[in-house]
């Protein structure tokens, strides 16, 4: 039960320490999404758009999931 409980706290902790690491501070700007300057460095402008490699992503997960579980079953095929 403590093995458990310790990779479960594991887990959650690296998820929540991914969002915590990755957030971005707001640039406190108009909000309207022009990209203008406010002169603090944060230009709202900067963000990148990630819809168009998500179907990328997805692909490559697929393949790899399609690539590992077929590798467990010739490997379970040669323990046999």
């Amino acid at each position: 039960m403590k093995k458990l409980f310790i990779k479960f706290y594991v887990v959650v902790f690296l998820l929540a320490g991914d969002f915590v690491m990755f957030a971005q501070i707001g640039s406190g700007g108009s909000g309207n999404g022009t990209g203008s300057d406010d002169g603090s460095g944060n230009n709202e402008g900067d963000d990148v758009p990630v819809n168009g490699k998500l179907i990328i992503l997805a692909i490559t997960a697929v393949a790899f999931a399609f690539y590992y579980y077929n590798n467990i079953k010739q490997t379970r095929k040669l323990i046999k």
